[in-house]
């Protein structure tokens, strides 16, 4: 499982609305978007990931039992671009890219759905894992998991690079 450098896993953090304006139009556009009442989605960030061999990059987000939204696993390219505010990239082995699809294609087909202790963060460290990347000293909520304000903060300890 030797570490290749065109294979690499990276995980995207938004940690949420900074202000209050922030917070009224993240509720906003997360009403909008669900059409569900799910206003807290927008309130508390989101957590995702980037799979990469060198010629193939994929970015993935878990939202949960969201059929109409496009689904529980979704491909979201967009959110690279502007919807993050600290990231961090781990080199990885061909074996760790393989395995991290696999635990992503198998999440959330244990008929669970969207809860604060299996949520976008919680995807993240599973497909990060699987992919070979010890994650020491990742924190968990007592209630939330792992959620993004937490990721937000380990990036940041360990090298992650800031946006803001």
């Amino acid at each position: 499982n030797k570490v290749n450098p065109s294979y690499t896993v990276t995980v995207y953090v938004n940690d949420g609305p900074q202000n209050a304006y922030e917070r009224v139009a993240a509720a906003t556009n997360a009403l909008h978007r669900s059409g569900s009442g799910s206003a807290l989605l927008g309130q508390n960030g989101h957590v995702f990931v980037q799979l990469s061999n060198g010629s193939i990059t994929t970015y993935l987000g878990f939202y949960g039992d969201q059929p109409s939204q496009g689904g529980p696993i979704r491909i979201e390219p967009y959110l690279a671009e502007r919807g993050w505010h600290v990231k961090k990239t781990y080199p990885i082995s061909s074996s760790g890219y393989h395995a991290a699809f696999q635990i992503a294609e198998r999440w959330n087909t244990d008929g669970r759905h969207w809860a604060t202790t299996h949520n976008c963060g919680d995807f993240a460290e599973a497909v990060v894992r699987a992919a070979g990347v010890d994650l020491v000293g990742l924190p968990c909520g007592v209630w939330a998991g792992h959620r993004p304000g937490l990721w937000a903060a380990y990036l940041r300890r360990t090298g992650g690079q800031s946006r803001r």
